[in-house]
């Protein structure tokens, strides 16, 4: 017998070894020459592949294959078996529930050619209303191709041991919800028998009516020495919040986590990662995490869209050690990163690919960073006890430095309004910094030690008529 299975071991392990081509028979009388063993492979993968759609597997019928039954139900007229291909080939495809509603209302059936698609519903909730339209025949079907093995006939209890996988799970999913315990006996009744991938779905399966009455045996499956099943096992027993799992992973988090606790809020979580995970950590499911207790030298930042979380994340490349500070303009455009080697870098996400704009003139890490609300100023604090205020629509021109606490800036944020500035040091010293054009002319006359020039003042302040930064000096040029 040949399967796609074996073509595709076939394919990777190359025809020389030991591929040969398929008889007619196993192709459904369609012809393989065996001249060219590569296009060989090909054509017969083509030709079951189209089987195996139409429900036909490429095997030989025993003896005893049963015939189909005849029809006990009436054909749908013409007029809807011609309506129900449409929608199959993806025209109206929103009233399919509804057409199958009515078909099982009236009592009759979808044409054959209709039978595959109709089977191969990929959404489960379609396939219990395909049901009653496929017939004796689409049952029939059923039973040649184990894909389509949920169409078939509830199996009793007794078939647990000789039914097909797709019927055994069948079994599960109709006495699981109604006997729990009794879905769990079945399972361990065969579990040494049972192939790993039976024994994956069948724990899977365990999510219905799930309790502490399944934990023995879900521990017991961490042990299984096929990864799928202990992937499903973990699964369920971290649901379960009274397992040994859970309560042996708390023990193990309990004295890698510290939480710091501040005078004015804003507490803080500490982690210490091991240096390496004991075989018992990685039997409860830590075997695959990678432990990196630094960013390293080089790191990437990533931004996710909320909106939209199965996109890709736009990855922002230029970050140069370790991240202690991120911020977003409020118009989402201007990503700011800070770093313990105290620089600032600014992206613009209409052009991500871009290096960032690095910022500098803080002497140590930087610890905070906000945007004003009209996003058009970006505050930075640092452990060298200032703060910078920087235009982002004049960035080469520096940045207004404001002076005043003795310890390391901690929290910096703008009032709604944008007219002040509210920072905290590490000594719990709060501050509040006027915005308005007074205040920032004070702080310019101090950062410059003189009287801007005209340009200067263009760019610091554009829009506002000049005026004197120092008035007790001397104009600028």
């Amino acid at each position: 017998m040949i399967s796609l299975k074996s073509l595709t071991q076939s394919a990777m392990l190359g025809t020389g070894n030991g591929f040969q081509t398929p008889r007619d028979a196993e192709t459904r009388g369609v012809p393989i020459s065996p001249s060219d063993p590569e296009a060989a492979l090909l054509a017969s993968a083509a030709v079951i592949g189209i089987g195996n759609l139409g429900g036909w597997t490429p095997a030989h019928f025993e003896s005893n294959r049963s015939v189909c039954p005849k029809e006990s139900q009436s054909p749908m007229s013409e007029r809807a078996a011609a309506l129900l291909k449409r929608i199959l080939a993806g025209e109206f495809t929103a009233v399919l529930p509804e057409f199958l509603r009515l078909g099982a209302e009236r009592g009759v059936i979808a044409p054959p050619e209709t039978l595959p698609a109709l089977l191969g519903l990929g959404k489960k909730e379609l396939r219990p209303l395909g049901l009653a339209v496929i017939g004796e025949r689409g049952r029939w079907l059923a039973g040649i191709n184990p894909a389509w093995g949920y169409a078939l006939p509830p199996v009793e209890e007794a078939a647990w041991e000789t039914g097909l996988l797709e019927e055994r799970m069948a079994l599960l999913e109709r006495l699981r919800p109604q006997s729990p315990g009794r879905a769990r006996e079945l399972i361990e009744s065969t579990w040494e028998q049972d192939s790993p991938e039976a024994r994956a779905a069948f724990v899977a399966a365990l999510a219905v009516g799930l309790s502490i009455a399944d934990e023995p045996f879900l521990e017991s499956c961490l042990d299984d020495k096929r990864k799928e099943v202990r992937e499903a096992a973990f699964g369920l027993l971290t649901q379960l919040p009274e397992s040994r799992l859970v309560g042996r992973s708390i023990a193990r988090l309990e004295p890698l986590l510290k939480l710091k606790t501040k005078l004015l809020g804003g507490d803080t979580l500490e982690v210490t990662l091991p240096d390496k995970l004991d075989a018992a950590a990685k039997r409860d499911g830590a075997g695959g995490i990678i432990l990196r207790k630094s960013l390293g030298e080089k790191a990437t930042l990533r931004v996710w869209d909320l909106c939209n979380l199965k996109a890709e994340p736009i990855e922002l490349r230029g970050q140069d050690g370790k991240v202690t500070a991120l911020a977003f303009s409020p118009d989402g455009r201007w990503p700011v990163s800070g770093s313990e080697d105290a620089a600032l870098r600014l992206w613009d996400l209409r052009d991500p690919e871009a290096e960032p704009v690095t910022l500098r003139g803080h002497e140590s890490s930087i610890s905070a960073l906000a945007f004003s609300t009209d996003g058009r100023w970006l505050a930075s604090g640092s452990d060298d006890t200032t703060l910078r205020l920087w235009e982002i629509g004049n960035l080469q021109v520096g940045p207004v430095v404001l002076q005043g606490h003795e310890k390391a800036v901690r929290l910096l944020a703008f009032c709604p309004d944008g007219r002040s500035l509210t920072t905290v040091s590490a000594d719990a010293n709060v501050k509040t910094w006027e915005m308005d054009l007074t205040v920032l002319l004070d702080q310019a006359c101090i950062s410059a030690g003189r009287n801007l020039t005209q340009a200067e003042w263009a760019q610091f302040f554009p829009g506002e008529p000049y005026q004197k930064t120092c008035p007790q000096w001397p104009d600028g040029e």
